[in-house]
């Protein structure tokens, strides 16, 4: 049914704005406004500040802004992350999800999932925070270590 208006884009701000401030927005053709008020019955309020702050710094173009130069730092982020992994283990580790995103997957060849949490725990003493995958299997898997890296709060100096 796309091109007869009846599409509605939904998305939130959490990863580009804040995730504290658990905004998310709706677009959609000014007709719909009625029946999504009448189905919604939520008791939030959406027209509160942070909404209309929000409005205002898509109006003006601020966010869009903000968004490409935070895309611009993220790219570099991870462009610098990468090249760190890769100076420090080379073959060593196995890299997925580098096309884009906040976060990595990183595979150690010589290491077991039985390694990961002391691994880990290791990691945090040097004050990396990273998470074993482990925790994402319902069941123990005879497999390489692994562990999701995010990069995007690290400023690109401290990366290495």
């Amino acid at each position: 049914m796309i091109g007869q208006g009846r599409v509605i884009y939904v998305g939130t701000v959490s990863k580009t704005l804040s995730p504290t401030l658990r905004l998310g927005y709706m677009v959609f053709l000014a007709r719909l406004w009625s029946p999504l008020s009448d189905a919604s019955r939520s008791p939030i309020d959406i027209a509160s500040f942070e909404h209309e702050a929000l409005a205002s710094i898509i109006k003006t173009g601020a966010y869009e802004s903000h968004v490409r130069m935070m895309r611009r730092l993220n790219a570099e982020r991870r462009a610098v992350f990468l090249n760190a992994l890769a100076e420090a283990f080379g073959d060593e580790v196995d890299i997925v999800g580098t096309s884009a995103g906040l976060h990595v997957v990183v595979s150690f060849n010589h290491l077991t999932g039985s390694d990961e949490e002391r691994f880990a725990a290791c990691a945090r003493q040097e004050g990396v925070g990273i998470y074993p995958i482990s925790r994402l299997y319902a069941a123990p898997t005879d497999r390489r270590a692994g562990f999701i890296f995010g990069y995007a709060s690290m400023p690109v100096e401290e990366i290495g």
